[in-house]
C-alpha cells in the first residue's frame, strides 16, 4: 500500500495555458523515476510521480463557455476526488490564473488511480507483460476507483488471456485470487468458479512473494551481473532498448537495460541478441532492425535486420565497427526511424534503470532480499549516471538519495535546488509487487 502521507491534503500550482486551452495543477517536479499516465474520465489526465506516488500534475480541459474555464464532467470529477473547495475554487479561474489550490484527495481513491497508473507503465517493460494478472489487477483498481468501463474491458481481456491459457496462482494472496473470481465471475462464471479452487495457501512462515521464482530466479543473476560489466563495454559503445522506438509487445525486456539487449563486438562488426515476446507478431519483427548510431550527428553507421537464432532468441549481425569516438546500438521498428540525440538516449534509459530499482524494490521484503536489495540501489545509481549525462544535477541526486535506501554505503551528494531537497525529504513510496509480478 501507498504509505498515507503520500496522498495527504497537498498544495498546488494552478494555471491557465491559452495555447492548449487547458487548466494546469502542478506539484513539484517529477522525480528521476518520471510521471505515469491517467485519463479517469475524458479531459481530465492524472499524472503521478513513478517513484514515490502522488499526484504531481493535472491537466483538466476548458470548459465552451464563459461560466467556468472548466467542462462539468471534469469538475464534477475534482469535486467529487478533491472535495467542494478545490471545485469552486478551479471553477472560478480563469485565463491569466495563477494561484494556489489545497487538494484534499479521498485518500483511498487517489491511491488507486496512481497504483493503477503506475501499473500500466509497468507493466510495459516487465519480464512477465505478458501475463494476465496484469489486466486481473487493472481491473480491481478500476472498479475500486470507480473506472466502471475500464475495469470492464481489463476484466474482458483477463478472460479471453486465461480461456487460451492456465493462469498461475502460486504466490498470489488467496484474497487476491477470490476478488479476481468474482471479476471474471460477471463474465465468464464458469471461469470465476474455477480459480479459487486453484488457491495455493501459503505456510504461516512463507510471505506470497516465496512462491514466485520460477521466472524472476533465472532473470536476477543475469540484471546483477549486468549491473557489474555495464552497458558501456570499453570503447565508448552504448546501447538500450528504448520502448518508445519499438513497436509494442514484440521484444521481451530483462530486468534491466543492460540485460535487455546482448552486445558484442567482432572482427566483422556488432553481434547484437535479443528475446521475442511470448506471442510476438513475426510480419511486425519483420521491419524491425538493429543500427549502430552516432547521436551526434543524427547518423546512421550500420543497420541490420533481425534472424531467428533459436527458440525465442534473435539477433542482427551489424556489419560496421563502432568509431573509437563512440557510438549507440538500438533497435527500432524500421530502418528510416529518425536518429534521437544523445541527451534524449540518456533520459529515456535512466527511467528504464528507474523502471528496474522500482520492480526490485517492491520485492522487498521476499526472497532473494540481498539481491534484490543490490539490483534497486544499483540501478538507481546507474539512472544517476544516465541523469548527470543528460544534464540534469537534481533528478541525477534524487537517484543517488534513493540508491542510498537499500545501499547505506552510497554517499548522497548536496542538492542542488529546493525543489529537489524537498522531494527527497518526502516519505518515501512502501507497496506490495503487482499481482503479475509474483504469479509469473
Amino acid at each position: 500500500m501507498i504509505d498515507a502521507d503520500v496522498m495527504a491534503d497537498c498544495t498546488l500550482t494552478l494555471a491557465y495555458d491559452d495555447d492548449t486551452g487547458q487548466m494546469l495543477l502542478e506539484d513539484l517536479p517529477a522525480g528521476p523515476a518520471g510521471e505515469a499516465g491517467l485519463m479517469p474520465i475524458p479531459g481530465v489526465e492524472l499524472l503521478f510521480d513513478r517513484a514515490d506516488g502522488r499526484l504531481s500534475r493535472m491537466f483538466v480541459d476548458a470548459g465552451r463557455d464563459d461560466l467556468t474555464m472548466v467542462n462539468e464532467p471534469a469538475l464534477a470529477f475534482m469535486t467529487a476526488l478533491f472535495g467542494m473547495e478545490a471545485g469552486a475554487t478551479v471553477a472560478q479561474a480563469h485565463p491569466g490564473t495563477a494561484m494556489t489550490v489545497t487538494l484534499r484527495p479521498d485518500e483511498g481513491t487517489v491511491a488507486d488511480l496512481s497504483r493503477l497508473a503506475r501499473l500500466d507503465a509497468a507493466r510495459v517493460t516487465s519480464p512477465v507483460a505478458h501475463s494476465s494478472w496484469w489486466s486481473v489487477e487493472a481491473a480491481q483498481q478500476a472498479a475500486r476507483a470507480g473506472l466502471r468501463e475500464r475495469a470492464a474491458a481489463e476484466v474482458r481481456q483477463a478472460v479471453r488471456a486465461m480461456t487460451d491459457e492456465t493462469p498461475t496462482l502460486a504466490g498470489l494472496p488467496a484474497s487476491a485470487v477470490f476478488a479476481a473470481a468474482e471479476l471474471i465471475g460477471t463474465t465468464q462464471p464458469k471461469l470465476g468458479r474455477r480459480l479459487p479452487d486453484r488457491v495455493v495457501f501459503p505456510q504461516p512462515d512463507r510471505p506470497p512473494a516465496a512462491y514466485s521464482n520460477r521466472s524472476w530466479g533465472a532473470l536476477l543473476p543475469v540484471a546483477v551481473e549486468g549491473l557489474e560489466s555495464g552497458s558501456d563495454n570499453g570503447g565508448g559503445l552504448q546501447w538500450s532498448l528504448d520502448v518508445q522506438m519499438i513497436p509494442p509487445y514484440v521484444f521481451g525486456f530483462g530486468l534491466s537495460p543492460d540485460s535487455d539487449l546482448r552486445v558484442s563486438i567482432g572482427e566483422s562488426g556488432i553481434l547484437v541478441e535479443t528475446e521475442l515476446a511470448p506471442g510476438a507478431d513475426r510480419s511486425v519483427l519483420a521491419k524491425c532492425c538493429a543500427r549502430l548510431v552516432d547521436p551526434s550527428s543524427r547518423a546512421v553507421l550500420g543497420v541490420a535486420p533481425f534472424r531467428d537464432a533459436g527458440g525465442s532468441q534473435v539477433r542482427a549481425d551489424i556489419r560496421h565497427q563502432a568509431p573509437p569516438s563512440g557510438a549507440w546500438v538500438e533497435v527500432v521498428d524500421e530502418a528510416s526511424h529518425p536518429v534521437i540525440s544523445g541527451q534524449l538516449r540518456h533520459i529515456r534509459r535512466a527511467m528504464r534503470w528507474a523502471d528496474a530499482a522500482l520492480t526490485a524494490r517492491r520485492r522487498l521484503p521476499g526472497p532473494g532480499d540481498a539481491q534484490w536489495a543490490r539490483l534497486a540501489g544499483m540501478a538507481w545509481k546507474r539512472c544517476a549516471e544516465d541523469w548527470y549525462a543528460a544534464q540534469d544535477p537534481d533528478r541525477a541526486y534524487l537517484a543517488v538519495a534513493l540508491a542510498a535506501t537499500t545501499c547505506p554505503e552510497v554517499a548522497v551528494p548536496p542538492p542542488l535546488s529546493a525543489w529537489a531537497k524537498e522531494l527527497a525529504g518526502r516519505p518515501s513510496l512502501e507497496e506490495a509487487p503487482f499481482l503479475a509480478e509474483i504469479a509469473s
